[in-house]
This record gives C-alpha cells, structure tokens and sequence, in this order.
C-alpha cells in the first residue's frame, strides 16, 4: 500500500462515500465509523487493491470521459472513482426520481474501467457494438464506448444517456 494515499470506502447500510488517509496499511484492519450513519467500517490494508488510490505514481494509458447534460468528466490517475446518483455529493448528479441516491459508480481496477450498480432500480448499459445489458447490484467491464441509463432504459440517442467513451 502506498503511503498516504486517500481511499475511498462506500458504507453498505447508507452508501455514504467515505474518504480516508491510508498512510501506511500493509497488513492492517482499521476501523472508522460512517460519516453519515455512523456504522462502523472496517478496513483491511492487505484487502485494498491500487485501484482504490486517487492520484499517486499509477500510470494510466487511457481515460474514461463520461458525458451527461452539458457536463463532462474524466476518469484518471487524478480521478480513479466517479460516483453517479440523485445526492447532491456524487460526482455526476442525476435529477430523476429513478436514480437512488448513490445509483453506481465507476472505477478503474485492475487496468480496467468496471461499472458497479448499488440501487433499487437496475442501471442499464449499451456498450457499443453488442447488446443492453440491465445491471441489478453486479458490475460489468466498460469499454469503447456507450451510454448508461440510471434507473432507466435508454438508447444511444436519449437526452437521459450518460455517455462514455475510453480514449488512449
């Protein structure tokens, strides 16, 4: 583990997206309570993988760019998680009564960009050259490009999309 690196830990009772200083965790279990709900998390050094940095020496060979309503965002080695949903502090805000609050969020793990749905109502992806998916509390490998749809089901042409789109 890298030596303050900041991580962040999502709270399975309420979704809250907790930020911690790691310093130096190899080996370690750590515990601290929710920033919201005040459940306590405990944290693993040896669990936490590279992916879960922001910033630090990983050296990135693309970007993930996603796309919604005049809004732009990278996903990158200063950027490695984007939050999407209705509360007011997910990176990506969606104003539809459809998304949860915390809807998903995208990380780049292991040299990959992997979608992760959290909510009620299922998250769908259309990769570009392949079928829909409808996610419902699973992950999927994103790649090329597409769009998403929180809560919804969208086409490559919906002004409800989240576009995304890796370039190298």
């Amino acid at each position: 583990m890298y030596k303050n690196s900041i991580i962040i830990i999502f709270c399975e009772e309420c979704g809250e997206k907790n930020r911690i200083v790691s310093g130096n965790m190899s080996g370690r279990t750590i515990s601290i309570k929710c920033i919201r709900c005040k459940e306590e998390l405990n944290i693993s050094g040896s669990s936490i993988s590279e992916s879960a940095r922001i910033g630090g020496e990983s050296k990135f060979i693309s970007n993930l760019v996603l796309e919604y309503r005049g809004k732009t965002i990278e996903v990158n080695n200063k950027r490695t998680c984007v939050t999407m949903g209705r509360r007011d502090d997910n990176d990506l805000v969606i104003d539809d009564r459809r998304a949860s609050r915390l809807h998903a969020f995208i990380e780049y793990r292991d040299g990959r960009y992997v979608l992760s749905d959290q909510s009620t109502n299922g998250t769908c992806v259309l990769l570009k050259g392949r079928r829909g998916v409808i996610l419902k509390k699973e992950e999927i490998i994103i790649n090329n490009s597409g769009v998403i749809g929180l809560g919804i089901v969208v086409k490559s042409n919906s002004p409800r999309a989240i576009r995304f789109s890796i370039t190298v």
